[in-house]
């Protein structure tokens, strides 16, 4: 088969299990991944087909994660390093241990269960970022503190190669493990120093010669650039693609580079997913259906509790922290090279080998479904722990002592819900003109950084009606909800109406996916929409009319 009928038929297939996963309601990557599984079971590609469609799935693994980068900067990641690096850290070795304690149990040997443990313990970085902007999450505080957990775990891929490569042979290279690690920290530092000072100025020139189509060309070749110089230096292809993202988003052109990549990087990712269908194999699953069943409830859960466990630990919102575990259990496609490179090389048998294949397209299958349902999920445990354990339900999901506030300082005061790119102009206005107001959210380093600065600020889950009732729901006048997530938005209007049914509700929403039975109280602000009014107000005096009807719709 030539290049242009395998792309050609890749495509197809993409474009119908999309297709089919829109009709099921169901996140694009599920469709493809499904779609890549019969495509595997019509046609029997060769090796060196196989190795083409590789690569282009590689490229677009980088331009995904390039792509995030350039979303992201390097104020708002360093903003998530605690969780990200001691979290990301103390989430791979007791995963490890876990699985050279528990596979053992079930008959494995000591280093079956090594190499299942190390392999278990990393996340899928690619389906991950892409059901988070998919949905829309990207940009949440959840989101980025999961962005870097899976940055630390791609950088400690080489790493566990190694490791499993010395125990393989029964004996440990620490010089070899040292220099992978000094070299991941290497490129990290350059990427921080060209990031800050040498690429905004190289963009600036390109982009003086007024071509559009030169600049972008330049930032997919410096993508492509770090990228392989990464893989060639650590071997990590998305790590340095997404340095690269991370370097360029402190151009002052980052938003114009995005959209132009942006489409791109849809076509290229679908490759990758539709590949991790193909290797799905039918008759090894109905074969060892409840073994591979039992491996992935039990990673899944166990991994998913210790994600909890540690975020708790650092102190990150009950919420989040449910968000980071839900979304960082599953099982990555860095197992997939790594049961690959076990076999080759005779660390591990062909059935261990299919049990990995198995386990983790199964897990990456079912991730997206989890992730796209977080708010229920988190609701349902917040219900039954606070049905079962309400002394647990207290401790977790309401305000500690040392953060409720003054009622003193309640009363006929303003609630403002959410401190993201909305919220916090609305509280600086709020301060500027002296009006009392408290700020709920979930962001312990936000609450803690504000309050410092003398803004009275509530930490924790607005969509908690205990959390309402402590922010002083039954005196204020008025509610201002600020959040991104239109399902909490919903939630939060819900319960306003019932604790405190005459105050004055201002709500921003994008989309009318979700219904709210909203009376005259409530005040709805739709961005794009006020967006364009403004900018009819700016337009209208230049075309010669003084009769602003129009702005009255």
């Amino acid at each position: 088969m030539d290049f242009v009928t395998q792309l050609a038929l890749l495509i197809f297939v993409g474009i119908i299990g999309g297709l089919a996963a829109l009709k099921l309601k169901t996140p694009l990557i599920v469709g493809y991944i499904f779609g890549g599984a019969v495509l595997a079971l019509l046609v029997n590609f060769s090796h060196e087909e196989l190795e083409t469609i590789n690569e282009l799935a590689e490229i677009g693994i980088a331009l995904l994660l390039f792509s995030i980068g350039i979303e992201f900067s390097l104020d708002k990641m360093m903003q998530v390093k605690k969780y990200a690096v001691y979290g990301g850290i103390a989430q791979i070795i007791l995963t490890i241990l876990f699985g050279v304690v528990f596979f053992p149990l079930i008959g494995f040997n000591s280093y079956e269960s090594l190499f299942l443990g190390s392999v278990f313990s990393l996340s899928s970085t690619a389906v991950v970022i892409k059901v988070l902007e998919e949905i829309g999450q990207i940009e949440t505080h959840a989101s980025r503190i999961i962005v870097g957990w899976l940055i630390l775990q791609d950088i400690a891929v080489v790493l566990l190669i190694l490791f499993l490569g010395n125990f393989a042979t029964g004996s440990i290279n620490f010089a070899a493990l040292f220099e992978s690690l000094l070299k991941s920290f290497i490129l990290i530092a350059l990427a921080l120093m060209v990031g800050r000072r040498v690429l905004p100025r190289v963009l600036s020139s390109v982009a003086k010669f007024g071509s559009k189509e030169i600049l972008v060309v330049t930032a997919f070749g410096i993508c492509l650039f770090f990228a392989v110089a990464a893989e060639e230096w650590v071997g990590s292809f998305t790590l340095g693609a997404f340095l690269a993202g991370l370097m360029l988003s402190e151009s002052n052109l980052h938003f114009e580079i995005f959209s132009e990549i942006k489409p791109l990087q849809n076509i290229f990712t679908l490759f990758f997913f539709i590949i991790i269908g193909t290797l799905f194999s039918l008759t090894y699953l109905v074969e060892n259906i409840f073994f591979v069943l039992m491996i992935f409830v039990i990673t899944t859960v166990v991994k998913g509790l210790l994600i909890l466990m540690i975020s708790l630990f650092l102190k990150m919102h009950i919420r989040s922290a449910i968000e980071v575990a839900i979304a960082l259990a599953q099982v990555g496609e860095f197992a997939f090279l790594s049961a690959s490179i076990g076999l080759e090389n005779s660390w591990i048998s062909d059935d261990l080998h299919s049990l990995i294949i198995a386990v983790t397209i199964l897990s990456l299958l079912l991730t997206p479904l989890f992730i796209t349902h977080t708010d229920t999920i988190y609701e349902k445990i917040r219900d039954f722990v606070g049905h079962r354990w309400p002394g647990l339900h207290r401790k977790l999901f309401m305000v500690p002592e040392e953060n409720t506030i003054d009622d003193k300082k309640l009363g006929n005061h303003i609630i403002v819900c959410g401190y993201g790119r909305v919220g916090k102009y609305i509280v600086l206005a709020l301060k500027r003109m002296r009006f009392k107001h408290l700020l709920i959210e979930f962001d312990s380093q936000v609450v803690d950084e504000l309050k410092e600065q003398g803004i009275e600020s509530l930490y924790g889950d607005a969509t908690s009606e205990e959390i309402l009732i402590q922010a002083g729901i039954e005196s204020a006048r008025a509610v201002i909800i600020a959040l991104p997530k239109e399902a909490d938005v919903a939630q939060i209007v819900k319960k306003v109406q019932v604790l405190n049914p005459d105050i004055k509700v201002i709500l921003r929403r994008h989309f009318s996916n979700i219904e709210m039975d909203l009376d005259k109280k409530f005040s709805v602000v739709e961005p794009e929409f006020e967006a364009a009014i403004k900018i009819l107000e700016k337009i209208l005096p230049y075309l010669g009319k003084k009769d602003k009807k129009v702005l009255k719709w």
